[in-house]
């Protein structure tokens, strides 16, 4: 029964059943995890898939369906197994039951109820009743009905004991003991799987046209309530649809372009209307790679080639202008070379640079369609022609001259202007606070994004950059604190208060120091008088005549400035 199947292989296949899910028509499906090589060979064997479900897992999501990019037992794995955990059980503990079952069963409690689950044939979530008929005690049988999870509980408690185990074709499982049986008799109706359905009444193929943009996907009953469930690929919403069309779920697609598939929507992520035409001298100034950074590190935008969207979804254009960096700096190229360039040729030179250095190239797309593309040593950026006001592909936009008459060498024009160095703006203003230490706080509306009460210089920096990289305004609102705002968010850096002055401090030792001298023991003729000492004056309270006595010395020649109250009004001042 085991043996075209290794131990490792059997373990891996049990221990699926820890993770039972349910997809949208009710058929349990277990998620497979292993080593890569197990993985392989199971595959190659039919007994596990890796495909695209839209699921629903007890303790995930809250219960709702889920999109699901796994490794599965096959159906045929699932009948398979049955049918050797079946013969396994019947089998008797001192006849040698196989070791990687019985192994598996004992290890744990969670073991032996995740068998019980798939022997009962659902989820532990569920309700489903199961009658209980036992003769354990005596020959006096009993009849019991058990809700889902204490049936799983009692039949995991037997198999871990090693109770021989029979299966009946009515779906009954009966273990024995030495005293008597119990035979568990689920009470539950068969689930109508898709592949048992007579072929007429099988839903039909979907065929539906999905946009080769990436598309993001949420998951629920409604659109409107659906979870955000991030972004997928066009190839991942064809996944969706073929196993729609495997496993029976509707597909539907909107006006919009929505793809809806059981509960998963899919809207397409469309690129944005491209930006009106501006003068030459703009586009070719622009430069978003900061000043010290190179083209490879710095490059805006999405990865395009072999980390990102293929080099043919992302040259959408006809004709580019191109840009080689030098020195810092955009340049056009020689006037014999030309500046003008094909999408055709674009990708042929995105294909050429990774053949020599695939290590080594990076390439991107930036919002408005400019690529860029650099292997550490030379980079080049291909600006879409469209976004030229009055483009000719004759003439050098650069210095507006015919390529016919304008000579073979450098274009006067068409450079770019270096973007700001906005770590070095940072620096700047932060150095108007002498201190090392701040306190930097970054909201949204009415969300806090971090909060740092003790930042170093260098994180304080790194926030205010990325704040003023994306157009923030900084201004001062005190001595101490610096503000920068971009839309709703803002940054605000504040600098620990300075110390007291000088002043502050002394007077705050003298305070400190003050000390009470009572009046001298056996003192009779009262030559001393309880004192209190701050600083170099002394002040007397005492008792004479029935009348207190309060006096105030100061030693050596200094004036005292003084301030008498007496019940919080004030009675003298000098």
């Amino acid at each position: 029964m085991t043996a075209k199947l290794s131990d490792s292989m059997i373990a891996t296949i049990l221990e699926a059943l820890i993770r039972p899910s349910r997809t949208e028509d009710g058929t349990t499906v277990y998620q497979v995890q292993g080593n890569a090589g197990t993985l392989k060979a199971l595959t190659a064997r039919g007994k596990v898939e890796n495909v695209a479900r839209t699921i629903i897992t007890p303790g995930i999501n809250d219960g709702c369906p889920h999109w699901a990019t796994a490794t599965w037992l096959t159906a045929d794995c699932v009948a398979w197994l049955r049918e050797a955990l079946e013969y396994v059980l019947n089998t008797r503990t001192d006849e040698g039951r196989d070791p990687a079952y019985q192994g598996f069963i004992a290890a744990s409690r969670r073991n032996s109820e995740a068998v019980a689950a798939f022997l009962l044939g659902y989820l532990r979530s569920d309700t489903t009743e199961v009658k209980t008929l036992s003769t354990a005690l005596g020959s006096r049988p009993y009849r019991e009905t058990l809700t889902g999870e204490a049936a799983i509980e009692q039949l995991g408690n037997i198999l871990s004991n090693g109770q021989r185990i029979t299966f009946a074709d009515d779906g009954k499982i009966m273990a024995q003991f030495k005293t008597g049986s119990t035979t568990f008799t689920p009470d539950r109706p068969a689930v109508e799987e898709q592949h048992d359905r007579p072929a007429e009444q099988q839903a039909p193929v979907a065929v539906v046209t999905v946009e080769d943009v990436d598309h993001h996907m949420y998951v629920g009953i409604l659109r409107e309530e659906a979870k955000d469930m991030g972004t997928v690929g066009p190839d991942n919403v064809r996944a969706a649809i073929t196993s729609s069309n495997t496993d029976g779920w509707p597909v539907e697609r909107f006006e919009d372009g929505t793809i809806k598939v059981g509960y998963s929507f899919f809207e397409p992520i469309r690129p944005a209307a491209a930006p009106a035409p501006r003068p030459a001298t703009e586009v070719l100034a622009a430069d978003p790679i900061p000043a010290d950074t190179s083209v490879l590190n710095g490059m805006p935008g999405k990865p395009v080639g072999r980390d990102g969207m293929p080099a043919r979804n992302a040259v959408t254009h006809t004709d580019y202008v191109t840009q080689l960096r030098s020195g810092g700096t955009w340049v056009l190229p020689n006037h014999d070379d030309q500046a003008d360039i094909t999408g055709a040729q674009v990708i042929s030179a995105m294909a050429s640079v990774r053949q020599y250095a695939p290590d080594h190239t990076r390439a991107s797309i930036d919002t408005d369609g400019t690529i860029y593309l650099s292997n550490g040593r030379l980079a080049a950026r291909y600006i879409p022609a469209a976004l030229i006001e009055g483009y000719s592909t004759t003439v050098c936009p650069g210095c507006d001259t015919s390529y016919a008459v304008n000579g073979d060498g450098p274009c006067t024009g068409g450079r770019s202007t270096p973007a700001p160095d906005y770590a070095q703006a940072a620096a700047e203003l932060l150095g108007e606070m002498d201190t090392t230490t701040y306190a930097v706080r970054f909201v949204n509306t009415d969300s806090v994004l971090r909060d740092l009460p003790t930042a170093s210089k260098e994180e304080a920096a790194d926030m205010l950059a990325s704040v003023l990289r994306m157009d923030g305004k900084a201004r001062w609102t005190s001595a101490t604190e610096l503000v920068t705002s971009f839309g709703d968010a803002v940054l605000t850096i504040t600098a620990p208060e300075a110390p007291a002055d000088d002043d502050e401090s002394a007077e705050e030792a003298v305070n400190l120091n003050a000390r009470f001298i009572p009046q001298a023991p056996n003192d009779a003729e009262g030559d001393t008088r309880p004192c209190l000492e701050v600083g170099s004056a002394q002040v007397y309270a005492y008792y004479l005549d029935g009348v207190l006595q309060i006096g105030i010395e100061a030693s050596g020649d200094e004036k005292i400035p003084m301030l008498i109250t007496v019940g919080g009004n004030t009675v003298f001042t000098a």
